[in-house]
């Protein structure tokens, strides 16, 4: 009996000291890590069997770029249904030919191996490589009979648009957009044609073709004038936009009265005054207004599959009680926080103010009191400020002559760019007046005096913004010189002097 616990002990033994062997349940099963998804949108192509002049090729990139700003509002991609198989699939995939072509190198470095001296060393690389080879295979046989349904799919992508140098993020024209995804290494492409047909009317044709499943989610079209260009790209988007997020959606536009009052929804601080919920799931959402002085607003929301609501609510004022704020001298400016509300004397809504309030006029002392103040109903007289009206003056004179000297400084800018910008659209003119001109050229001279035209505006609204500053701080050198005739310092002293 002892003989035979020995040899089942010796045998449990050894069984524990064998190395381990390479079983196929150790392989991690693939699964998706990518938590983004890129979507490239290109310029649109002009369908007429020729090569497109300078406003086609316009209208193309115009049409792509407003599909470009469309798409911020769409957050997220679902990938639910078929496409959800095709994107295991492709995991699958990617992840069979990167063990394919890891075993293709092992196989070539051992076949070479072969041909080389034999040596003990090259005996243990080869043996080393084996070993090596094996286990890839057998990955590679489970890989070729492994359900696509195991795969874990991250269900919920970030959609993120892809940023190009040129053409503010757009990719060139698409004739394949297998190929130009591949290119561009995108996952998503928004792609399409413009055609002109009869009697002056666009045909618009758009695309959305996944890259990782290789299918085209989404393919439309619209026939407009060219006048409804914003009408028909908006018409097209709407039909898309189920595909573009994955799963229905629906959108809400918020208003509310006062502008100042918060708006939240489901708990979540949406926007102040007015909010935009953008294809978001359907259902319903809660929607709750703060504003001081006025009663909390609730309400309750349904949005339905491919709506787009818009609703407005007022709120009702609080009934509180007020004071009366009053400063010597009268006139100061009065601040709940940083927002200005009035000038005293001034009415005080009780409840309606900030912890703070701020009182302040030029020349004297500022005054800061905490709302809940029982002396908020008092006069409050405002010290003087230790510097004197001819220094406030002073500095009064030298703002507004500085800003003088920056507005005349400004005039000729408008002038010159003005002479540049008609220069180059003449001679853009006369290029393209010739018969054969070069097209690249064109689009050069074009893009040259569109950059002096959209500089002359901006000079325009520089000359504009100094004359305004200008006028500003003139409007301030007159009100202090008028406050040092009002409340002149040291009257009493010359007075008591003069006696």
């Amino acid at each position: 009996m002892r003989r035979i616990f020995a040899g089942l002990f010796f045998a449990l033994f050894a069984v524990c000291l064998l190395p381990g062997q390479t079983s196929s349940t150790e392989w991690e099963i693939p699964r998706d890590t990518l938590a983004e998804a890129v979507i490239g949108v290109a310029e649109f192509s002009y369908t007429a069997g020729r090569r497109p002049s300078v406003s086609q090729s316009f209208l193309g990139v115009s049409i792509a770029r407003l599909l470009r700003e469309k798409l911020h509002e769409i957050k997220t991609h679902e990938i639910d249904g078929w496409e959800r198989g095709e994107y295991a699939m492709s995991i699958i995939f990617a992840e069979r030919e990167t063990i394919r072509k890891k075993l293709n190198e092992l196989l070539a470095s051992r076949d070479a191996l072969y041909f080389s001296g034999i040596s003990v060393r090259d005996e243990q690389k080869r043996k080393t490589l084996t070993e090596e080879i094996e286990p890839l295979r057998e990955r590679l046989r489970i890989l070729e009979t492994l359900d696509h349904e195991t795969i874990e799919i991250i269900p919920e992508k970030k959609l993120t648009l892809l940023a190009t140098a040129a053409d503010e993020g757009l990719l060139p024209p698409v004739m394949e957009p297998q190929s130009a995804a591949a290119k561009a290494r995108v996952d998503y492409l928004l792609w399409g044609t413009v055609h002109e047909e009869a009697a002056g009317l666009l045909s618009l044709t758009v695309s959305l073709y996944a890259a990782r499943s290789r299918q085209t989610l989404f393919s439309g079209a619209a026939t407009g004038s060219p006048d409804e260009l914003d009408s028909l790209v908006d018409r097209l988007f709407f039909r898309m936009a189920a595909s573009l997020a994955g799963r229905p959606w629906a959108s809400l536009d918020i208003t509310a009265q006062p502008p100042d009052a918060y708006i939240y929804v489901n708990g979540e601080l949406t926007g102040i005054g007015g909010a935009r919920l953008a294809y978001v799931r359907p259902g319903s959402y809660h929607l709750s207004f703060h504003a001081d002085g006025y009663e909390l607003l609730e309400v309750d929301v349904a949005l339905e599959p491919e709506s787009r609501q818009t609703v407005n609510y007022r709120l009702t004022p609080a009934d509180q009680p007020a004071v009366f704020l009053e400063t010597f001298p009268p006139g100061a400016d009065v601040y709940f926080g940083a927002l200005k509300k009035g000038v005293s004397p001034f009415v005080l809504p009780l409840g309606a103010t900030p912890d703070i309030l701020f009182i302040n006029l030029e020349g004297y002392k500022s005054k800061v009191l905490p709302s809940t103040s029982q002396e908020l109903s008092s006069v409050h007289t405002l010290p003087r400020d230790i510097v004197s009206w001819d220094d406030r003056i002073a500095a009064k004179r030298a703002d507004f002559y500085r800003s003088l000297g920056f507005l005349i400084l400004s005039v000729p800018i408008p002038v010159m760019l003005y002479g540049a910008y008609r220069n180059e659209a003449f001679g853009y003119i006369q290029f393209t007046g010739q018969p054969g001109f070069d097209y690249d050229k064109a689009v050069d001279m074009e893009r040259q005096y569109k950059i002096m035209y959209y500089a002359y505006f901006g000079s325009l609204f520089l000359s504009g913004s100094l004359l305004v500053n200008t006028v500003q701080k003139l409007m301030d050198y007159i009100r202090v010189g008028e406050e040092s005739q009002k409340y002149p310092e040291g009257i009493k002293r010359k007075k008591e002097v003069s006696q």
